[in-house]
């Protein structure tokens, strides 16, 4: 088995959708900007070496479909060799490519894989131009569609989460996103993208949208969005997005032959279900999994981050992991701060993650998350140095 580490690990800005700065942003361009930055990060591999390309989209449609990941393959320069697929697992779509290239990597069958994700929530909608779920299906397993917002308030009842913890957390999130940007924290994962603006003029998208100046009180100011009377409302929820990510994963080997230095290496993955009606919960099972899998403890772990797209969520996870409150978990806050474009969150997370290790020197960091429908993934990354 070869080990896998990643040699670069890069994203755009994440931004809001509509109004945003890549909302006249196509989203074949975004990823292939972010491709072409990613393998500039490696300038001492050949591209003609890559084995595949690997990219998550959630909604492969209109300007997402027809196999995005070979057109931004076309767009970015890469050889016509170079095969390359669409993964779609929710939420977790450009997870699941890291996870699916490292195992590819590990087991041989490949050397280099290009692995991430993209969403335009702006350009194509959240559930698709013309959404139609199974009629059996809607009769006699309708548990299986339920939103993930109402999944959200069950998660929120069954482990008395209140609206004010909901709101606190959520405003933790935005500073910390607020302080990592001025500390620069995120400078070495985001790539310049050019653009233009609503007005038509050329301009240059190089930091995220959402991480806001807010306070308890404007968050408090809410009201309940997916269930009257309850405590999910849309400031303590991550907003939808657009967005893109690429990791550029090797053989360890492979790379140290060409002079790679590596960010981090992928010790394991997991991938789980659970029931539908509780999937933020899918976060907790998946950490479990491969913690079990590599015989490591949370209190092992020297970072975590989780996935937030609901602050109920978020919290119950923490909860019943036992690190609530915890200063290993998300140091430079998490979704509901910047935002969520559904293809490419899971590979932002392990792309922070893989450049915030780097810098700390850590020996092992624990990212996962839920997945809409009822599933959790989740990763280890281990220190190079």
């Amino acid at each position: 088995m070869q080990n896998v580490v990643i040699v670069s690990a890069m994203r755009s800005a994440i931004c809001k959708t509509k109004s945003g700065q890549l909302a006249h942003t196509r989203p074949d361009d975004l990823i292939a900007t972010v491709i072409k930055e990613s393998l500039a990060r490696a300038p001492q591999l050949d591209w003609h070496e890559i084995d595949d390309v690997l990219v998550g989209c959630s909604v492969p449609e209109g300007e997402q479909g027809l196999n995005i990941a070979h057109l931004a393959s076309v767009l970015a320069g890469i050889p016509s060799a170079v095969p390359a697929a669409v993964i779609n697992r929710y939420d977790a779509s450009s997870f699941a490519t890291v996870a699916i290239a490292a195992n590819a990597i590990k087991t041989g069958d490949a050397n280099i894989v290009l692995a991430g994700g993209v969403e335009s929530l702006t350009r194509v909608p959240e559930a698709g131009f013309n959404p139609s779920p199974p009629p059996v299906v809607l009769r006699s397993h309708p548990e299986a569609l339920t939103p993930p917002g109402v999944a959200a308030e069950s998660i929120a009842d069954k482990f008395n989460i209140s609206r004010e913890a909901q709101d606190e957390y959520a405003l933790l999130s935005h500073n910390k996103a607020l302080k990592a940007w001025n500390t620069g924290q995120f400078s070495s994962e985001v790539v310049p993208v050019r653009t233009v603006n609503a007005k038509g003029e050329q301009t240059v998208v190089v930091r995220d949208d959402i991480p806001a100046e807010i306070t308890l009180k404007e968050l408090q100011s809410y009201s309940p969005y997916f269930i009257q009377g309850g405590s999910v409302t849309q400031g303590n929820i991550a907003p939808p997005a657009d967005g893109a990510t690429i990791l550029v994963l090797m053989a360890e080997e492979k790379a140290v032959s060409l002079g790679i230095p590596p960010l981090a290496r992928i010790k394991a993955s997991a991938t789980i279900g659970c029931q539908a009606e509780m999937s933020g919960y899918g976060a907790v099972l998946a950490a479990q999994k491969v913690l079990k899998k590599t015989g490591l403890t949370i209190n092992d772990m020297d970072l975590i981050e989780l996935c937030e797209k609901y602050a109920s969520t978020s919290l119950a996870v923490q909860s019943e992991l036992g690190i609530l409150e915890d200063e290993r978990v998300n140091p430079n806050g998490g979704s509901i701060a910047l935002g969520y474009p559904t293809g490419a969150v899971g590979g932002r997370l392990i792309a922070t993650m893989a450049n915030q290790f780097y810098k700390t020197k850590g020996k092992y960091a624990l990212m996962t998350m839920g997945v809409r429908g009822g599933q959790g993934c989740a990763m280890i990354l281990e220190g190079v140095q």
